[in-house]
């Protein structure tokens, strides 16, 4: 777990605001899923060519490449065979001249579709000539047909550091099933454990003693097997070549956004009062004195969004019309201490 985060460290480009996408599939392929690490492999390249693809699609011109760093689950809370994706998405990327463009465009209708069309299309090509195909094929194409809208895909933006959501997910993948302090009781014979449902909350289940750990053997990835894939921007071959490039377009935003905290400073403005402020305010009066120029071509830059740690976004150009004050909760699951390292850039710029 340590080589995975200090991987991850080194990998998502620092002051860049990532997005979570979660990818399912539906019970009746995941035997075929898990059958073999092939498949498996398959399984997590059409997610990413999934979401790619989606981004593209909504600049085709460009040629955006994102930065996904994708997480292989393979089982549910219930110690089940449940295999789906985490994937912290960059919400912003290189397109095709070699400059930063930001992305925050997810429709939930064709990433549901696409994510359908690239998995089922992935596992119909991986089988093709092995034991699975006489079975598998037809029923692969079948699916299609009973699932009309597509399979489930959640995109939930960051609401703080992405470090915290990198550490839930790399302890979560390196953690087993079910844990010691999940199991209620042990007669010698049966185990009783615990879980949380999304749909029906707390539940208990008793197993016998052969039966649970049968079920968890199952469930262990094969040796060198990587559950934690990098994509896109991210992957190995791509990530040393644009790193350079990022990394100057953030070192400029940066004395930007010490300036922006000493306004929100000067006013003494929580995360509320500083929302109804930025609304209240065209961007080019509450930042008048904060002229930007882009390093390459000279041409004024324009302020687009606005971000804080503990607050999320308090101002957001695209979307100035339906500010809202969000959530500033956290999820039980990220309860972890605040990581010292690598903080998240409070806002970005995009030429005018």
């Amino acid at each position: 777990m340590e080589g995975w985060l200090t991987t991850a460290r080194h990998v998502l480009f620092e002051g860049v605001v990532h997005r979570q996408v979660v990818l399912t599939v539906p019970t009746e392929i995941r035997p075929l899923i898990l059958a073999e690490p092939k498949l498996l492999k398959a399984f997590a390249d059409a997610g990413a060519r999934a979401v790619q693809q989606l981004v593209q699609q909504w600049r085709p011109k460009k040629k955006i490449k994102v930065g996904i760093m994708s997480v292989l689950h393979v089982h549910g809370w219930a110690g089940n065979t449940n295999p789906h994706l985490h994937m912290v998405l960059s919400e912003g990327g290189v397109d095709k001249r070699g400059q930063w463009q930001a992305v925050n465009y997810f429709d939930t209708r064709k990433r549901r579709k696409l994510w359908q069309y690239h998995v089922l299309t992935a596992l119909r090509k991986a089988v093709r000539g092995t034991a699975y195909a006489k079975t598998w094929s037809a029923k692969l194409g079948r699916v299609f047909a009973q699932y009309p809208t597509g399979f489930d895909c959640h995109a939930m933006p960051e609401s703080g550091p992405v470090e915290r959501l990198v550490i839930y997910l790399c302890k979560y993948v390196s953690s087993p099933p079910i844990s010691i302090r999940r199991i209620e009781s042990y007669d010698g014979e049966r185990v009783t454990f615990r879980y949380d449902d999304h749909r029906r909350g707390p539940v208990q289940e008793t197993l016998t003693a052969v039966v649970l750990p049968g079920r968890l053997f199952l469930l262990l990835p094969a040796k060198y097997f990587p559950l934690v894939r990098y994509y896109g921007m991210y992957a190995r071959t791509v990530r040393n070549k644009v790193h350079a490039l990022v990394a100057d377009v953030l070192a400029g935003l940066q004395p930007v956004a010490q300036q922006v905290r000493e306004w929100v400073g000067r006013r003494g403005l929580g995360h509320r009062e500083a929302t109804v402020s930025l609304k209240s305010e065209s961007h080019e009066e509450a930042f008048a004195d904060m002229e930007v120029r882009c390093p390459r071509c000279g041409a004024e830059m324009i302020l687009v969004r606005v971000w804080s740690a503990s607050g999320g976004v308090l101002y957001d150009l695209w979307e100035e019309e339906n500010v809202t004050a969000p959530s500033v909760a956290r999820r039980p699951e990220l309860k972890a201490e605040e990581p010292p390292f690598v903080r998240q850039l409070v806002f970005a710029f995009a030429r005018g």
